[in-house]
C-alpha cells in the first residue's frame, strides 16, 4: 500500500487558536485581553503573529483559559519552525545568526544543524525565543551586573549567549528559595572552603552550599569576546552567579564570587549593571562590591601585617592564623605592593577540564 506524507505548503497561526478559544469562553476580544492583563493591541498582535506567545504570556494564557501553558508554548514553536522552514533565513536574520560565535557554540553542544536555517531555529531554541525580534526584546538592554576589564571589548550576542548558557542550566535545576539572611549566615562557611585544595570538587561544594540559600552558582568557560571573571543575574526570583575561571586563579576566583555575591546581597533584581565598553573603575555598585569581598575574605585590619611578610613561611602561618588560603593572602598582599610577579607560582590554580564547558 502506498503512503503519503502530509506536507502543507501553509502553516496555521497560534492566534487562530487563540480566537477560538475566545469564542468558547464567550467573551470579546476587549474583555479577554482584560482577564489576560494586556493592552487590546498586544492581543490583536498576538492572533496576527505579529508578537510571539512568549513564556510569559503562555502562563497569562494558562490563567486564563486553563490550557497549560506548555500547549501555547508548543503551539508557537511548531508554528515559528514550520515558518523557518518554508523560508531560507533573510539577509536580516542571517546576519543576527553571523553575529553570534557559532563555531564555539557549536562546539559546546549549545546548538546544532548542518544548515543555516537549521541553525538559526537550533539557536532560537536555545535563547527561548521565537524569532531574533523577540531575542532582541528580551537580551537587548543591560544583562547583567558584571565585573569585566574597562580595557577589553564585549560583544553583546557572545555575552548573550554565556549568560543565557548559565542561566539554561538553572532552568533545569533545584534551588531552595533565596534568603538574604541565610547568605548571609552562610559566608563564613564559604569562606572556610579556600582552605581546601582550590579543585573542580571544592568548587563544587560551593555550589552546593549556596544552593541551600536560594543561590544558583554556576562556572562556565566563557566565549570569544566574554572578557569576564563573574557576572550576576536574576532568573524570576532565584539569583543566579557565574564564574568563568578566565584567570584559573584562586585567589581571583574566590575575590570574583564574593564580589558577586553582594551584588545579590543587593537584591537589585532588574540587571541594570553591566553597560558595554563602561568603565567600572568609576562604578559605585562594582567600588562596593570589591570592598565587600575584600573584607570578607581578609578584612582591611590585616592590610599592614600582610605587607610586612616577607616569606612563603610567613604567607603559611598568617593563613593560617586568620584561617583562610595561603593563594587569598599572596593576592591580598600582590595587591597591597603593587608586585604581582614574586610568589605567583606559589597561587593555587586550576584550568578547564578537556571537553568542558560548564558546571
Amino acid at each position: 500500500m502506498t503512503t503519503f506524507a502530509f506536507s502543507p505548503d501553509y502553516t496555521v497561526k497560534p492566534g487562530e487558536t487563540i480566537v477560538e478559544t475566545i469564542t468558547c469562553l464567550g467573551m470579546s476580544k476587549a474583555a479577554f485581553a482584560r482577564h489576560m492583563g494586556i493592552e487590546p493591541a498586544h492581543l490583536h498582535k498576538l492572533i496576527s503573529a505579529k508578537k510571539p506567545i512568549t513564556p510569559e504570556i503562555a502562563l497569562k494564557l494558562e490563567a486564563v483559559t486553563h490550557t497549560p501553558a506548555s500547549f501555547w508554548n508548543n503551539l508557537e514553536s511548531n508554528y515559528r519552525s514550520a515558518e523557518m522552514r518554508r523560508h531560507t533565513p533573510d539577509d536580516e536574520n542571517m546576519a543576527w545568526l553571523k553575529a553570534h560565535p557559532v563555531k564555539e557554540m557549536l562546539a559546546r553542544g549549545w546548538i546544532s544543524g548542518e544548515t543555516p536555517q537549521a541553525r538559526l531555529q537550533s539557536l532560537l531554541n536555545f535563547y527561548r525565543v521565537a524569532t531574533p525580534k523577540a531575542w532582541a526584546d528580551v537580551w537587548g538592554r543591560p544583562l547583567a551586573a558584571a565585573r569585566v576589564s574597562p580595557k577589553y571589548v564585549i560583544k553583546r550576542e557572545a555575552t548573550a549567549a554565556f549568560l543565557c548558557a548559565g542561566e539554561n542550566d538553572v532552568i533545569a535545576s533545584e534551588c531552595r528559595p533565596y534568603e538574604a539572611s541565610r547568605l548571609r549566615e552562610t559566608l563564613p562557611e564559604l569562606r572556610r572552603l579556600t582552605l581546601r585544595s582550590f579543585s573542580m570538587e571544592t568548587l563544587v561544594s560551593a555550589r552546593r552550599l549556596l544552593a541551600e540559600v536560594g543561590v544558583a552558582l554556576r562556572i562556565v568557560k566563557a566565549l570569544r569576546g566574554v572578557p569576564l571573571n563573574g557576572a550576576t543575574r536574576w532568573v524570576r526570583d532565584t539569583p543566579l552567579v557565574i564564574l568563568t575561571l578566565r584567570t584559573g586563579r584562586a585567589d581571583q576566583v574566590w575575590f570574583a564570587l564574593f564580589h558577586e555575591l553582594r551584588h545579590v546581597l543587593a537584591g537589585k533584581k532588574t540587571a541594570s549593571f553591566l553597560t558595554f565598553g563602561q568603565d567600572w573603575a568609576d562604578s559605585e555598585e562594582e567600588r562596593i562590591a570589591d570592598e565587600f569581598a575584600a573584607e570578607q575574605l581578609l578584612p582591611k585590619k590585616f592590610n599592614a601585617e600582610i605587607c610586612h611578610l616577607q616569606s612563603f613561611r610567613d604567607f603559611q602561618a598568617f593563613a593560617q592564623k586568620v584561617g583562610v588560603s595561603v593563594s587569598v593572602v599572596i593576592g591580598r598582599w600582590q595587591h597591597l605592593t603593587g608586585n604581582f610577579v614574586k610568589y605567583t607560582k606559589s597561587i593555587q590554580s586550576l584550568k578547564w577540564p578537556e571537553g568542558v564547558y560548564s558546571f
